[in-house]
């Protein structure tokens, strides 16, 4: 598994009556104190509280400038602004500098200290922290990847790895009992349940599910297994009166059983194994200002669970459902239960709610966020994927084309209209084009583009080998598209804002012009999986839409006919299905606007949103089952290679890389992901195992490497 650098920012926050005061003690930026006033009163933090319960409920808030979420940002800023200030505000700047020139994230680790509190002023440890919104930087911290906020708990006990072996234990309590209001646990769980598949069937993950939801039968199950997690779906609670934190059990009869956090505590505590702890209950993370354990989250962590994520006010089934899903996934993949829990707000947030990301609160009480050590599990034999028709790797690539080679493209689209009846190319409706050169094919080979070239880099057994140049065709900065047999190459040339969709053999010889549309982008073209039809986009309708022809470039027809733009579909190697970019659901400006994925029909019916995000979602494609989407997105700041399910679930960031990532292309074997990043005009190819997250370069140069292609399919 892969490691997660992160550097520690340790925050003090102390409270003496309606006096603050916040320090830091430690961090690579230095050392800071400064007094502060809190910018809400008591009630009017209640008021904000209850807004933001009435905002998730409300689901999507995707407008930046839409008066909810203004408010939910001047909250967050206000409170940065107010903890921060001149002293503090620089010491996190050069931290996050420091981070930054360590490769690392900075963990924001919040000690709240409200012992000396007393008489009035708004109790620490009822602020939503997870709100802190810098303006200048990051945003939201929480949200980022690179800032995660934990409530760290300082105990005189120490906290260290546990050493497993695969596979961990998790023991999941649904309560649901008959007097209590319905939650939707059985999507919960078959939601649950699907993210957890794979690791399951690789042997990392075994789950016991209890029959009973009763203080008897929890009591007799970790009394009888070693459990490392544990996962809590139902309600919680916080009694008014002094009887602190609440977990709604069942009784024998079916009804309410409510137990108190401190007998939670006692249960278990002295659980060596048990590290992890996950409350999707209502009010699960709610605490008494004067005792900062009396809240169950709190309770746990005192009784020697490392890490529990609560819900510090009341979330939505929805929220709930995305959050445990995405947690888990993270998790399984390697991350630290800090940077897991980020991804799964990051999901709740583009997904299902702009605030309620912010209700599920991390105690952690583990330095670095590591909890175990896991042990390589056994080794599995490498994934051979078998269809009946060969399939090419033909993703579309969204990426500048530039004109800078010292040969200056020399080949436009006109100089190939005015050579073409000497070379022999076949023009649209010119029939057929001729047949590929016997035996050439460019199975094990990454198809790119450099500066105009379309270029071929052999990776023999897995490794960067020969890399030749295959033609010099004024090709656009989009990723070829190589057919299901590989002896074919589709790809956009011309001059930019004047492309069109032409063919060549391996060899570099052009065997046809598939379009002939002057003033017209006709680009990012990609086959179908028998061979017989490309899919295209093009403004021939000034906007961009999406178009398919036949092989041979006749009958060329729009699939879409959106105001938006829709760009650069993939054809699905398994099936007829089309993904592609669109910016229908567009936040930002008329100079830069943002995209989504979507996911349509061959026939151009059924155009469904895969997300649906403030960020800008981009150049999709498919991997090699069908199952799979990689994009690139800079949903966490930068952009990045990230994948999800065929059905918008399961959003991963797959890179963590200085650059800008361009053009993700699946592997054949579907466990790597090649990638162009880079700045300007300097891009090269990298690729990410997605098994162990380690990036290798498969090609440095001076040049500018662009939509990179795997070719080709497996047996």
């Amino acid at each position: 598994m892969a490691a997660f650098p992160f550097l520690d920012f340790d925050l003090l926050i102390e409270r003496d009556g309606d006096r603050y005061r916040a320090r830091v003690l430690s961090s690579p930026g230095g050392e800071a104190s400064a007094d502060f006033t809190l910018p809400f009163s008591s009630q009017e933090l209640q008021i904000f509280v209850l807004k933001a319960i009435s905002l998730g409920t409300r689901r999507r808030i995707r407008r930046i400038e839409s008066p909810d979420m203004l408010e939910i940002k001047t909250f967050g800023g206000e409170l940065f602004e107010a903890v921060f200030g001149d002293k503090l505000n620089r010491c996190l700047r050069l931290s996050l500098h420091e981070a930054e020139k360590s490769r690392a994230g900075l963990r924001i680790r919040i000690r709240l200290d409200d012992s000396a509190g007393g008489g009035g002023g708004v109790a620490l440890s009822d602020v939503p922290w997870e709100f802190l919104y810098d303006s200048d930087g990051a945003g939201f911290l929480a949200l980022s990847g690179n800032s995660p906020i934990v409530r760290y708990q300082d105990l005189s006990q120490p906290s260290e790895r546990l050493a497993v072996k695969p596979p961990l234990r998790l023991l999941v309590m649904i309560s649901a009992p008959r007097d209590a209001p319905k939650l939707d646990v059985a999507h919960e769980q078959a939601t649950l349940d699907e993210a957890l598949r794979d690791p399951i069937e690789k042997g990392l993950i075994t789950v016991d599910r209890m029959e009973k939801a009763t203080l008897e039968e929890l009591q007799r199950r970790l009394r009888r297994t070693d459990y490392h997690a544990f996962h809590f779906i139902g309600h919680g609670g916080y009694g008014e009166r002094g009887e602190g934190g609440v977990l709604l059990l069942e009784n024998d009869e079916g009804k309410s059983d409510p137990v108190s956090a401190e007998f939670l505590r006692q249960l278990f505590q002295n659980k060596k194994t048990l590290r992890l702890a996950v409350l999707n209950a209502c009010e699960g993370a709610r605490t008494d200002p004067t005792d900062p354990f009396a809240g169950v989250a709190q309770s746990l962590v005192r009784g020697g669970v490392v890490a529990v994520i609560a819900m510090q006010f009341e979330i939505s089934d929805e929220a709930a459902i995305i959050l445990s899903s995405e947690f888990y996934a993270a998790l399984a993949d390697g991350y630290p239960v800090d940077a897991a829990l980020a991804e799964a707000r990051t999901a709740v947030y583009t997904r299902s709610s702009a605030v309620e990301w912010a209700i599920p609160v991390l105690y952690l009480r583990s330095p670095d966020g590591s909890i175990f050590d896991v042990a390589a599990p056994p080794p599995v034999p490498p994934r051979r994927w078998k269809w009946r028709v060969p399939w090419p790797k033909h993703p579309s690539r969204k990426g500048p084309g530039r004109d800078r080679r010292r040969r200056a493209i020399l080949i436009s689209a006109a100089a190939l209209a005015l050579v073409a009846p000497i070379a022999g190319i076949a023009f649209l409706g010119g029939g057929p084009p001729p047949p590929p050169p016997q035996g050439v094919s460019l199975k094990d080979s990454i198809v790119y583009v450099r500066g105009g070239e379309i270029r071929a880099l052999a990776m023999t057994a897995g490794e960067p080998g020969e890399d030749r140049d295959l033609a010099d065709v004024a090709a656009s900065g989009y990723a070829p598209s190589v057919s299901p047999d590989g002896t074919r190459i589709a790809f956009g040339g011309g001059s930019p804002g004047d492309h069109d969709i032409f063919v060549m053999d391996p060899n570099g010889n052009i065997l046809a012009r598939l379009t002939n549309s002057p003033g017209v982008d006709d680009d990012s073209p990609s086959w179908s999986s028998d061979g017989s039809r490309i899919v295209f986009h093009s403004d021939r309708n000034e906007n961009y839409d999406i178009y398919v022809m036949n092989a041979d470039g006749t009958g060329p027809e729009p699939l879409t006919s959106d105001p938006a733009d829709d760009k650069h579909p993939e054809w699905s190697p398994v099936d007829d299905r089309i993904v592609f970019e669109s910016s229908r659901n567009d936040y930002g400006s008329d100079d830069t606007p943002t995209f989504d994925i979507y996911v349509m029909t061959s026939a151009g019916h059924n155009a469904d949103p895969l997300t649906n995000s403030l960020s800008d979602d981009g150049v999709p494609v498919w991997s090699p089952d069908g199952l799979s989407i990689a994009f690139r997105s800079n949903r966490l700041n930068g952009y990045e290679v990230w994948t999800m399910d065929g059905g918008g679930s399961s959003l991963t960031r797959r890179t963590f890389v200085d650059g800008i990532v361009r053009a993700p292309a699946w592997s054949p074997d579907g466990e790597q992901i090649a990638f162009a990043s880079g700045f300007g005009e300097e891009f090269d190819l990298y690729a990410v195992d997605l098994e162990t997250r380690k990036v290798r370069p498969l090609l440095q140069t001076s040049g500018d490497e662009r939509g990179p292609t795997w070719c080709c399919f497996p047996e």
